[in-house]
């Protein structure tokens, strides 16, 4: 709890001094207006101390957002939370539950869709014989790069690609013979939508193009747009501007 208190001390010290630098910089007679967002680096970083997997954690960040006079900030951090928690109601996503066997505790939240589930039981690559890598089935490989993802004390972008054009911030994941396609909503927190066999990525050159359709329709169609993350693995695993 320290951490967290900590953290969002320090995120919030900064909104401060960069509202307080706004105003000093506003010319004498210039009308007072808004203050204009924060950058989405900073946002992104005040998500990732909000949207925390430890929901005593998240209760606490919460209440620490609610005693603060700052409209903008309560509405604009609270957001990255709310829309992924509606989701989650509303069944759009799912929290990847670890299995029975991992034995390490969670350090962040990862989401799947309900599409991924449904991709993994309905292809019969993941679980045949044939096209087992090391003596495991690929979808043994799939389960353990998720909690790895989840688990892992610093999630490394090795396994992890930007799909081009990098603007549209939609990430895969390279689990062996595999593809997954998602977004970042914040530091540390993957959003996974819809996978592919490697195999597939190479006979049909499109392939990536239409994953990467497919992830910012699904963002779309649900309302969940302003939750992706924009950078690169800097921003998306450390939350550090370029």
């Amino acid at each position: 709890m320290p951490c967290l208190h900590s953290r969002f001390g320090q995120l919030i010290g900064q909104l401060r001094r960069s509202a307080k630098s706004r105003k000093r910089n506003r010319s004498i007679g210039e009308p007072r207006t808004s203050s204009s967002p924060p950058g989405p680096t900073l946002i992104c970083q005040l998500a990732a101390v909000v949207c925390c997997h430890d929901c005593a954690q998240t209760e606490v960040a919460v209440k620490m957002v609610s005693i603060i006079d700052h409209d903008l900030l309560i509405c604009v951090v609270l957001t990255y939370m709310a829309t992924i928690q509606q989701a989650i109601k509303k069944g759009v996503l799912e929290p990847f539950a670890l299995p029975d066997w991992e034995t390490r505790p969670s350090q962040r939240p990862l989401y799947v869709s309900p599409e991924l589930y449904n991709w993994t039981d309905n292809k019969p690559e993941l679980m045949s014989e044939a096209h087992k890598v090391g003596n495991r089935l690929l979808v043994e490989h799939l389960v353990q790069t998720l909690c790895d993802f989840r688990c892992a004390d610093r999630p490394g972008a090795g396994d992890l690609r930007r799909v081009q054009p990098t603007k549209h911030g939609v990430w895969k994941l390279h689990p062996p013979k595999l593809r997954v396609y998602g977004w970042f909503c914040a530091p540390k927190q993957l959003v996974l939508i819809c996978g592919a066999l490697e195999d597939e990525t190479k006979l049909d050159r499109t392939l990536n193009d239409k994953k990467r359709d497919e992830v910012r329709d699904f963002a779309k169609v649900h309302h969940l747009e302003e939750t992706m993350m924009k950078g690169d693995a800097r921003a998306v695993i450390h939350g550090q501007s370029r």
